[in-house]
């Protein structure tokens, strides 16, 4: 199986073909070589990355997974409302996205990062949220 995945070099940009066009005219480079994923993915990884470090440094009494909520005032810190608002800082990319698809608009690197960065953390609170939800589930 490794001899049909080729180089260790080549591996990253295999894994980032699995979800990203990798389109060079969107891609930053290092040392002249093209990133494995494009500007978006990249900053959906940091996006991501940023909330689950936030969560692990915020470390609220209740434990990791529900710590997105401590972001949020009191009321608001139920799994529900933490998906809620996963869902909806996913919902500027999207946007670009679909408009992209059906005008003739084409959103450059900062709106491609800003929107990717931001969908990163959504998503990262899907993530918590659902988790949060299960235990909560499992606890009874």
């Amino acid at each position: 199986m490794l001899t049909s995945l080729g180089q260790p070099s080549t591996w990253p940009y295999a894994f980032g073909a699995l979800v990203c066009h990798q389109r060079p005219d969107r891609s930053f480079t290092l040392a002249g070589n093209q990133l494995p994923v494009c500007e978006r993915c990249l900053a959906i990884e940091f996006g991501m990355v940023a909330a689950f470090g936030a969560a692990v440094v915020v470390k609220p009494p209740s434990g990791f997974f529900p710590s997105l909520a401590a972001f949020l005032p009191r009321r608001m810190c139920s799994p529900f409302t933490v998906l809620a608002v996963g869902l909806a800082l996913m919902l500027p990319m999207l946007l670009d996205g679909v408009l992209q698809l059906v005008t003739a608009y084409v959103s450059g690197t900062p709106q491609r990062f800003v929107t990717g960065f931001v969908y990163g953390i959504g998503q990262a609170g899907l993530v918590i949220g659902f988790v949060a939800l299960a235990l909560r589930i499992s606890e009874g």
